[in-house]
């Protein structure tokens, strides 16, 4: 194998290398565009005056390195770039509040005539955005990245006789909310010399602040009042930095350090830098994420791969050959994990609803944290796909509100019977970044969160988290239903007072509800059996799970979302809730739960493949949890023909990322699955069992995936022919043992750290 790879790569070698420097895009690692993004309307939904933006939600491009985010448009004559950071919000410990646009960043440039050959472009193996065009005779060149390294976001415009101006715009004086409280806050834009600083306060006492430094090259720079021009350059440096004074801490009231002097540090400290040091610092950190996984279900003839994103995507919409492009499908995950890096990282809050991009100071569902699945489907890829890092900001995230949600669970929360619920937490749909809750009580939600500190545990085999982040909170979620659940006169325990979200009655027993506890109770069990702890409360923990109401199949043989047996088969609801044991659960498993396997089917097929965005994404993993890889690619290709836009971004309808995101999940699941843990565990056996190809669609006759995780802690290279597994190759951080399987063939393989194994059957 290596042999062949070898040769194919010297054939290819002299193609890539010319046209990597033809400015060719990599057909399955980059979007690009032979026009700029729509700027109609641009400032409606920041405004308050509802409907959204066509450029910003559909055309323009992403950037970002986990708390600051830009959405670049690429106007030739002028470039507008949309501004976020992480932790802008309102509201507080009680008000949700809701997340908000920073601003906007203005370039505009003067005596920019008839453009041709225009180009922009998002390339996703360094997270860099560039546009090129010519005008004038002239050549002309932009790219713009954020780095983590140098917490900036870094703009650099080469070109003739460059001139125009530089503005930055608060888009919150916009916000009418804020605008009412002026006597409450503070707002304030200045320029000097080469730097522009904007800052604020909301009503919620945060602050925030944003400063930009320019520097022109072959030219001058000056000001005029509150913007910066330039004048005769050839090329034009600038240096962002945005930030809060938020920080993830109730023990601190939210508040850290006033973020001014902050945001000035660092661009300074970026000018001082050489543009290449810059670059190469940034690509190096971002590639130590993105390069962990590689995924080739095959080539797309080279014409077709070339086409601009946008004309790709319609074509793939048209087109009723569903596999005439894999680099595409490969595109769309890539761009999962693009996105996933660059809103999601290590000491920054977890993706929104939107991931880190908001153009709105009213936006849908306050772009919030959605408990009741949109934020945990966030995530779901993460692990599988080799971004524990990722991840960890939503642990943390989790770990932050644990403590305001303890403290007032008990003045908000009554167990039936009228006890206050005094131990564990609970939330509500709707959460904020301050412990704050707002719409409906999503009881189940705090043990659907749990489950997220398990997994982290589960892939990682960190035990110092499982100790000390995972276990104490698995088991205060499991006193809070240990109170909670309503034990029968048979001894049945129910969840009272359930709802399926988002629709049907309130009542007791609901399938929903009973699962996330089935989830939640396993996990405990688990945990505390691996940290050798709490031997009585687990074996009661596990009594109790032995009595909850089970999955029921009802009259037409569907899974019953409710205790009674009054499902629908006309409804088509997009929430599937009661087919949480299959996914992300663990309580229906192919194989093992056949009734309950046939009676989701059911359930499944009379939902049907429609839906939003996101609802389809989950779709895909449910299908691949049944095994049916040929269901799963439908659903694959039903999401992308009508739910994403130019620039990829899943929608909703609006646009939320937990459908890119949830479509990578999706993905991950058809090649490797490893939910069912052993339940007897001999000498040589693993507690996971680990399948390898277990919904291998008909389409993906052949290819090849690396750097793909499974529960256990073991990292798996796979190749496949004719639908048919050639080899795995395993890798493990210490010594362990897995159990393997793939296509009915069983094996288990004895891991030793550092060293990789091969696996054929």
């Amino acid at each position: 194998m290596k042999n062949r790879i070898r040769f194919i790569l010297t054939l290819l070698l002299p193609f890539l290398v010319a046209c990597c420097f033809a400015g060719v895009a990599d057909p399955a690692n980059s979007l690009w565009y032979d026009k700029p993004a729509g700027m109609d309307g641009l400032h409606a939904a920041s405004s308050g005056k509802g409907g959204r933006v066509r450029g910003w939600e559909k055309e323009a491009l992403p950037v970002g390195n986990g708390a600051l985010g830009g959405m670049l448009f690429g106007g030739s004559a002028e470039e507008k770039i949309q501004l976020n950071v992480d932790s802008l919000w309102t509201g507080d410990g009680q008000s949700t509040g809701s997340y908000q646009n920073l601003g906007y960043l203005h370039i505009s440039f003067d005596n920019i005539g008839a453009v041709k050959d225009y180009r922009r472009m998002l390339d996703l193996k360094q997270a860099i955005h560039t546009v090129d065009f010519e005008a004038g005779g002239a050549a002309y060149h932009r790219e713009c990245f954020v780095s983590v390294p140098d917490q900036v976001m870094v703009l650099q415009i080469t070109g003739k006789n460059l001139s125009g101006r530089i503005r930055l715009e608060d888009a919150l004086q916009k916000n009418k909310y804020e605008k009412s409280r002026k006597s409450r806050r503070k707002n304030s834009l200045s320029a000097e010399d080469d730097t522009v600083v904007m800052a604020g306060t909301l009503v919620n006492g945060l602050q925030y602040a944003t400063c930009l430094k320019a520097v022109c090259e072959g030219g001058s720079l000056s000001m005029d009042r509150d913007e910066l021009v330039f004048k005769g350059a050839r090329q034009l440096k600038i240096y962002l930095a945005a930030d809060t004074d938020y920080v993830m801490d109730m023990q601190r009231k939210w508040r850290g350090e006033d973020p001014a002097p902050i945001v000035r540090q660092r661009v300074e400290a970026a000018a001082r830098k050489s543009l290449d040091t810059l670059r190469s610092a940034h690509i190096k950190e971002y590639q130590s994420f993105y390069n962990r996984f590689t995924f080739d279900i095959g080539a797309t003839q080279p014409k077709r791969a070339q086409e601009p994103t946008d004309q790709r995507l319609k074509r793939f919409q048209e087109d009723k050959k569903t596999g005439t492009d894999p680099d595409f499908r490969e595109l769309v995950v890539n761009y999962a994990r693009y996105l996933m890096i660059s809103c999601s990282r290590p000491g920054c809050l977890p993706a929104n609803l939107q991931g880190l991009w908001c153009d709105s100071n009213s936006p849908s569902w306050r772009s919030d944290y959605h408990s009741n699945i949109n934020v945990q489907m966030n995530y779901w890829f993460a692990l599988p796909m080799n971004l524990a890092d990722c991840h960890q900001s939503f642990c943390d995230y989790i770990m932050a509100i644990r403590e305001p949600r303890l403290v007032s669970t008990p003045k908000e929360v009554t167990h039936p019977g009228g006890t206050v619920a005094k131990r564990g937490w609970a939330i509500k749909t709707e959460n904020n970044i301050y412990g704050g809750t707002g719409w409906k009580w999503n009881y189940p939600g705090a043990a659907w969160y749990a489950q997220h500190l398990y997994e982290q545990y589960a892939f990682t085999q960190n035990a110092d988290v499982l100790k000390n982040q995972v276990y104490p909170v698995l088991k205060e979620i499991c006193e809070f239903w240990e109170d909670r659940l309503t034990e029968r006169s048979d001894g049945t325990l129910v969840v009272p007072q359930g709802w399926s979200p988002e629709h049907g009655p309130v009542e007791d027993g609901v399938t929903y509800d009973q699962m996330i506890v089935y989830d939640l109770f396993s996990n405990y069990i688990e945990a505390a059996a691996d940290l050798g702890v709490d031997a009585k409360y687990a074996a009661k923990i596990e009594q109790m799970q032995e009595k909850l109401l089970e999955p029921k199949v009802g009259s037409w043989g569907q899974l019953q979302e409710w205790e009674t047996d009054r499902d629908d088969p006309k409804n088509n609801h997009r929430h599937v809730s009661h087919l949480f044991g299959l996914h992300p659960g663990r309580q229906i498993i192919a194989g093992v739960h056949d009734k309950l396997i046939e009676a989701a089917k059911i359930s499944l097929n009379a939902r049907g493949d429609g839906g939003t965005g996101w609802s389809k994404a989950w779709k895909i993993s449910f299908w691949a949890r049944l095994r049916d890889g040929d269901r799963a690619y439908e659903l694959m290709t039903e999401h992308l023909r009508n739910n994403f836009h130019p620039n990829l971004f899943d929608f909703h309808p609006p646009f939320q990322i937990d459908g890119n995101l949830g479509h990578a999940a999706g993905v991950a699941e058809c090649l490797v699955q490893s939910h069912q843990r052993r339940e007897s565990v001999g000498a040589h056996e693993s507690p996971w069992v680990v399948e390898l190809l277990p919904a291998l669609p008909p389409q993906w006759a052949d290819g090849f995936a690396k750097g793909l995780c499974a529960r256990g802690g073991v990292r798996v290279d796979l190749e496949w022919k004719d639908r048919t597994l050639v080899q795995a190759v395993m890798h493990a951080p210490r010594d362990t043992v897995v159990t393997v399987n793939s296509a009915g063939r069983r094996q288990t393989v004895e891991l030793k750290k550092g060293t990789p194994a091969i696996v054929k059957f």
